[in-house]
Order: C-alpha cells, then structure tokens, then sequence
C-alpha cells in the first residue's frame, strides 16, 4: 500500500501533488522497503519524503540552501540553525511568491513563521531506513552513487526554450536572505537542456537499475520534441507514462488552466 502525506511548505516546481504516483511507479518496477531512492534536485523534498513513509532508502541532492534546510528538518536536523532556514524560506515564498527579482522583502508575518514552524514539526518524520542530504552540483552528485533507481527533475526552461528566470532570480534572493552569501545561479536554455539530459543518461544508466526522468507541460522540451532526441541518442525508454492536474498558479505563471506530469523510465545499461 502507498502511504502519503498532506500540506508541504511552498517551493519553485514544487512536486508534492505527483509524489503518490511516484510511490505507485516505484512499487510496480519492483522497487521494495529497504531498497535505494536518489533524486537530485530534491527541491521541497516531496518525493523523498514520500519514499521514507514507503520505508524506502533516500539519498538526496539540490544546490539549494532552503531545500537542504527542508531535507534535514524533516527527518535529520532539528537545530535552530536548520530549522529558521526552512521555515523562514517557506514564510518568504507564501508571502512574497515565485518571482522576487532581487528585491529584498520588508519583513515576515510573525505569525506565518510560527505556522511553518508548527509544519515543519508535525512532519519531523521517524523511520529506520537510511538516508543523506548532500548540498551541490547534480554531477557530482550522481557520478559518486549508485543505487536501486534514481529520479531527476531538471530545472527545466519554460515551454518557449527560455531559461526559468523568475526561479533563479528568486532562488539567488532566497539564499542572500538565508545565509548573507551573494549567489548567481544559471537555468539552461533549451538547447542546453536536451544535451544535459543525454548526459545525465549515459552516467546515470551505468550506476542505477533504473533512471526516471521526470518533465511537466509547462517545460521545454515538449513529448514532440524530447522523445525522438531522446530515441536519436540511443536511450529508449520501458515506461512512459503521464498524470494531468488543475493547474497552479507557479506551474506557468497564471497561463493554462491544465498542468501535466511526464515520466520516463529507463533500464541500466
């Protein structure tokens, strides 16, 4: 049986509502508790957090500073220094949105801190299933681990092939709040993206028995255009599959009414 959770704090494509049909793709390609989940990008965690109520492995990676601060506060680190991280960053977001454009926010609603506080909390989750939160490059990351399966939600640019601008200027901003560091993060374009994931696919399929790719409609590149490049460069995949949902306001910026899950998952090499 899939477990899930309920509310999760706000983050940039945010994957909380795909994270059960995750669980049911892991659990019918064979994947059983104690088996090993890595996911880079962890973003708010979601997906991970998920698996650890499925008892499975979870090994996480994001270049974030509010996302490691989620990770750890939910089953690792409890300390104040983790926990003002998450919950400050997730009162930021609710109140100032997606798209902070470098603007240094006036001030946070006391009372939004202590919600988030009381979130963060209520989630700190038990389980006896190992686990790890590392803070860097996906490259990195990946080309050091093996494992059960991995999954990787890129960054991906908006559906016309520009890079997500509104994110990494909110992501920059979000980071000086939390930690006092100046960052300049890059989101790819569309080119760049197609040739990161050929990349990732030839590390990721030697290291893992199976790699899922995970894309959404409002991203480039569309079905059309991913899965002949994708079959071009030799990766087939064994299971693709789709999900659609209401859409939300931060899928893509207020414009469609309908927001759609694309997954894809390949065998090792």
């Amino acid at each position: 049986m899939v477990r899930s959770s309920g509310i999760w704090p706000p983050y940039f494509g945010n994957q909380k509502r795909f994270a059960p049909y995750v669980m049911e793709l892991l659990h019918g390609i064979g994947m059983t508790p104690g088996n090993s989940l890595y996911e880079t990008n962890a973003g708010s965690h979601a997906i991970a957090y998920e698996a650890r109520l499925n008892q499975y492995q979870t090994h996480t990676n994001d270049i974030g500073v509010y996302s490691q601060a989620i990770g750890y506060c939910l089953y690792g680190d409890l300390s104040e220094y983790m926990m003002s991280k998450a919950f400050l960053g997730a009162a930021l977001l609710e109140q100032y949105g997606y798209d902070l454009k470098g603007a240094v926010p006036t001030g946070v609603s006391p009372m939004r801190l202590s919600h988030w506080r009381r979130i963060f909390m209520s989630f700190r989750q038990q389980s006896a299933q190992p686990w790890s939160i590392t803070q860097g490059n996906l490259w990195d990351f990946i080309k050091h681990q093996e494992g059960d399966a991995l999954y990787v939600d890129f960054a991906w640019p908006w559906r016309d092939g520009r890079s997500t601008e509104e994110y990494t200027s909110s992501a920059d901003t979000l980071t000086k709040l939390l930690t006092g560091e100046d960052v300049e993060l890059t989101m790819p374009s569309g080119r760049q993206i197609l040739q990161e994931v050929i990349q990732l696919l030839d590390i990721a399929r030697k290291r893992f028995t199976w790699t899922i790719l995970s894309n959404q409609s409002a991203c480039f590149p569309t079905p059309e255009v991913l899965e002949p490049y994708l079959l071009a460069c030799g990766h087939q995949w064994q299971i693709a599959r789709r999900l659609s949902v209401p859409a939300e306001d931060v899928d893509n910026r207020g414009l469609t009414t309908e927001f759609t899950e694309y997954q894809y998952v390949f065998p090792k090499l």
